[in-house]
Parts: structure tokens; sequence; C-alpha cells
């Protein structure tokens, strides 16, 4: 179970370093490159509908990758899977429970 959830977790990693990193682009230079390679590896871990696993990691993608793109063509498809996936009052449709409570 384990090895199963780790494609998750580092694609949720490289979306939260992406958007830390973003910040610091025009100040260290290896900064830009790393974003490269993030959105590299971002793009091929997509499944078929254009997302990445789960909702919430779906939404960590496209907020670590719309910023580096010059226009939104690469991730229409992501973006209409994403909102197809909402509720009428705006929730996702997966859901979730708080462990301990």
């Amino acid at each position: 179970m384990l090895l199963a959830s780790l494609p998750l977790a580092i694609g949720r990693l490289t979306s939260l370093a992406m958007r830390a990193l973003w910040y610091y682009r025009h100040v260290y230079v290896g900064v830009p490159a790393a974003l490269t390679n993030g959105k590299t590896f971002l793009f091929s871990q997509r499944d078929g509908a254009g997302l990445w696993g789960e909702h919430f990691n779906s939404a960590l993608a496209l907020l670590a990758i719309i910023p580096t793109l010059p226009d939104l063509s690469s991730v229409t498809t992501s973006i209409a899977a994403l909102q197809a996936a909402q509720l009428a009052n705006g929730s996702s449709n997966v859901s979730t429970t708080v462990v301990g409570s």
C-alpha cells in the first residue's frame, strides 16, 4: 500500500516545492531549471483524464504548473476534469475522513 501511494506523495511534494521556489526564480540561478524539471515531472504523472490521482493533488499540481505556462492550452483538459468533479456548492465529490475524530 505504501508503494502504491508513493507517486501521489512525490507529485504532492513536487507541487509544493515548485510553489515555494516560484518566488526565487529571478534570485537564484538554478531555480528556473528546477521549476522546468518539476513541471516536466508533473506533466509525466498525469493520468488519462488529465488529473494527478486525487483531486487535492490535481489542484496542487495545477497551482504549481499554471504560473509557469505561457497559456493554458496544455492544462485545459486537467482544469475541465477537476471542474467536472465539483458539486454544485463548489466542494469536491470526494469524501474525507478526519483521523482521530
